[in-house]
């Protein structure tokens, strides 16, 4: 798992993760992860409470997803 910034086009969003998961079978899924927060992605190492709570996350809505998804596909073009 790792993060970099990305250029400008991606609203207010400065930095991107790419998670990749996938270890139950021999295969992987590549997980692109916009981050809002510096703990966003993280490492269950790194966590010392032993139950953790979670919220829902905000869903960005199908127009933003299209949005991103465009950007993406764009880039992979060049």
């Amino acid at each position: 798992m790792f993060g970099f910034r990305y250029g400008a086009g991606f609203g207010s969003r400065k930095r991107l993760a790419f998670q990749f998961s996938g270890g139950e079978v021999a295969h992987a899924h590549a997980h692109l992860i916009p981050l809002l927060d510096k703990y966003d992605v993280t490492s269950r190492r790194y966590i010392e409470q032993e139950v953790i709570t979670f919220k829902p996350i905000p869903n960005p809505g199908n127009n933003e997803l299209r949005t991103f998804a465009k950007l993406i596909a764009d880039a992979l073009d060049r």
